[in-house]
């Protein structure tokens, strides 16, 4: 099975907003459903494993998953979309993966897609910059790292040219923090700087309190 090296690790910690414990667990249990350890996931793969099961889901059914972990519908199951589930079921948070990279062995890398016109709305889509969410689960050092990788890229991963660095509430320092450093070093260039104060639910049924938002946008000065 494709093994997480450091850097990707960390790349999926701070976009999910995950901590290393979690995004380990859920590599094991992808992986545990990658009969072929290719790196992707079938519906063949998820549907012989069904079968196993003690009260498997009918055809039907599984096709349904199937078709909800498949966020990109290319007929198969990377790691990426099998966290992205993850993290809006048990967490509600609803992370976009389109425009984030990872690692697929040389072998099952598909081929170059034709060439097709792209609409306005596509090339607002592909000018989307890489969000990284902080929260104050991790310290600046850990995001510096991570967002180091992310703009120079890595084995894993290619680097990218536009990155957001995205926080809530008291992560708002870390945010700012983390975005200074990367100019300090050379590694990018602050673009664009919104904040925001919207409302979100406090746990009760109508009580709602403001929480303060900010999203950093930076260039990278590598590309």
């Amino acid at each position: 099975m494709p093994e997480l090296s450091e850097g990707l690790l960390e790349t999926y910690m701070a976009h999910f907003d995950l901590n290393r414990k979690q995004v380990v667990e859920q590599k094991a249990a992808f992986d545990f459903l990658d009969q072929d350890g290719n790196g992707s996931l079938t519906f063949e793969e998820v549907k012989a494993m069904n079968a196993k099961l003690d009260t498997p889901m009918t055809t039907e059914e599984l096709s349904v998953q199937f078709k909800e972990l498949d966020v990109n519908s290319d007929g198969r199951i990377e790691f990426k979309e099998f966290l992205k589930v993850y993290v809006l079921g048990a967490f509600g948070r609803n992370v976009c993966v389109a425009n984030m990279r990872d690692s697929m062995p040389p072998d099952v890398i598909p081929p170059s897609p034709k060439p097709k016109k792209h609409s306005a709305l596509d090339a607002i889509e592909e000018d989307k910059p890489f969000e990284m969410k902080l929260s104050a689960k991790n310290n600046v050092g850990f995001y510096v790292r991570a967002a180091r990788r992310i703009l120079k890229g890595s084995e894993d991963a290619s680097p990218v040219a536009k990155m957001r660095i995205s926080a809530l509430g008291n992560s708002i320092n870390t945010a700012v923090a983390v975005a200074v450093r990367l100019g300090k070093d050379g590694l990018a260039e602050i673009n664009k700087v919104h904040t925001a104060y919207p409302d979100m639910s406090a746990g009760g049924e109508h009580s709602e309190r403001g929480c303060a938002q900010i999203s950093i946008d930076v260039v990278s000065s590598t590309s």
